[in-house]
């Protein structure tokens, strides 16, 4: 191999590193500087195989002025188009490309996933807001449905209140209606009836005979019903008499003949009034204490009692 040879093949090796990669454009390198020495030494005739110790400036003085000129052309030429880059990518480390490309990488994919948590978001916000109208539907649908029952339930509450209030009446109606009938039977019953007051009670007597001798006293020969003591017995009282006729037609033709008693010597005590109920009896008292009382105010005066009132009269009157 010629020294043109060498320094061909040597700017060959190292204008191929820069399309190898790093690793094969640094063994070129290596091959072709060590071609190169070899070269050199042999042409300044070094002795060892340790060219890069022996070539010093004395070895390279002994070689001629041109070669050395030519060999330091090559070297410049080689190192500035193919040593110098590869120098380069040494000092940037190529590395880093590749970490910014990665960081880029990790960046998009943060933007990605950025995206996608937003979509989520979106996606969420959308069915929270769809769960929320279905829920607000939902209550009104029920608020509804309990308006209406609660008209419904208001409704029936009032209907059932009529019929409870209608029935109540009804009640109150048919007791008083009840009420009515029995006190107009009753009073009708009762105006069969008289009572005698001031006839004398005796141990083991006939009312009956008793009864009718007195009515005859008084013109009355009527037919009585039944005759009967009324109250407990009390010692020094006679109880009075309640004496039943067979219409009430009879009983009103006694009382009104009663009056004729008070000129019978044995009967002026006896008093003939209506069967009159407790009420009746407590008014009756109330006017006859009250007809005395105006009596004894005006002596000269007459009164009596009409009609549920005690009035003044010409003629006495009970």
């Amino acid at each position: 191999m010629t020294y043109v040879d060498v320094m061909n093949q040597y700017i060959g090796f190292m204008g191929d590193c820069g399309r190898r990669g790093r690793k094969d454009g640094v063994k070129l390198i290596g091959n072709a500087t060590q071609a190169f020495l070899q070269e050199v030494s042999k042409r300044v005739k070094t002795p060892g195989n340790d060219f890069s110790a022996e070539l010093t400036i004395d070895v390279l003085k002994k070689a001629p002025k041109d070669e050395i000129c030519s060999w330091v052309r090559v070297l410049v030429a080689a190192l500035s188009c193919h040593a110098v880059p590869l120098l380069q990518d040494f000092i940037e480390d190529p590395d880093a490309a590749r970490i910014q490309k990665l960081r880029e990488e990790k960046i998009g994919d943060q933007a990605k996933i950025i995206e996608l948590q937003k979509q989520i978001i979106d996606e969420r916000e959308v069915q929270v807001k769809k769960i929320q109208e279905t829920v607000h539907e939902e209550v009104k649908s029920v608020q509804k449905e309990m308006k209406s029952y609660s008209s419904v339930l208001q409704k029936e509450i009032k209907t059932q209140s009529t019929q409870f209030q209608e029935n109540v009446a009804s009640l109150v109606t048919a007791k008083k209606l009840g009420e009515a009938v029995k006190q107009v039977t009753e009073k009708e019953e009762r105006a069969k009836n008289v009572v005698l007051f001031g006839v004398t009670e005796e141990k083991n007597e006939v009312l009956e005979s008793k009864v009718k001798k007195i009515l005859q006293s008084a013109g009355q020969k009527p037919h009585t019903v039944h005759c009967s003591r009324l109250g407990a017995v009390k010692a020094g009282t006679s109880r009075p008499v309640k004496v039943s006729f067979a219409n009430p037609t009879v009983a009103r033709e006694v009382l009104r003949n009663g009056k004729q008693l008070k000129n019978v010597e044995d009967c002026r005590q006896i008093f003939i009034c209506p069967d009159r109920t407790v009420e009746e009896r407590k008014t009756q008292k109330e006017l006859v204490a009250q007809m005395k009382q105006l009596r004894t105010e005006n002596p000269g005066a007459r009164y009596s009692i009409r009609n549920g009132q005690v009035i003044r009269t010409e003629t006495p009157d009970t």
